[in-house]
């Protein structure tokens, strides 16, 4: 859906986006891997469009990382109940980075 940004879709979007440059892949590169439309990836980057579940795994695929990675890079973790929990996130979160910045790709390291 087209509309109004929403605070998650800015977030799912800057994790998408933040993650799309650390690979150093063009816009339209990471679109036609994920069959998707550039101007769809477009939409959902700047938090104008939703994506489902089944369009965020196309994209993780075609970046080199699970769905779960870019999910998790969106978070907040201000909405933790936990202290050390929210450390634990961060934790994680500077993990993924590192091996996106390594040119790692997560999707093979699961398997």
């Amino acid at each position: 859906m087209v509309g109004k940004k929403t605070t998650e879709g800015r977030q799912l979007g800057s994790a998408i986006l933040m993650i799309r440059e650390l690979r150093q892949m063009r816009q339209k590169d990471v679109a036609k891997r994920a069959g998707i439309t550039a101007a769809h990836l477009s939409f959902i980057e700047g938090g104008h469009r939703s994506a489902s579940v089944e369009v965020l795994e196309m994209i993780g695929k075609a970046l080199g990382v699970p769905v779960e990675f870019i999910l998790l890079l969106s978070g907040d973790t201000r909405t933790c109940g936990s202290e050390s929990l929210g450390e634990m996130v961060e934790a994680t979160r500077a993990a993924i980075l590192t091996a996106i910045r390594q040119g790692i790709d997560l999707n093979e390291a699961r398997e």
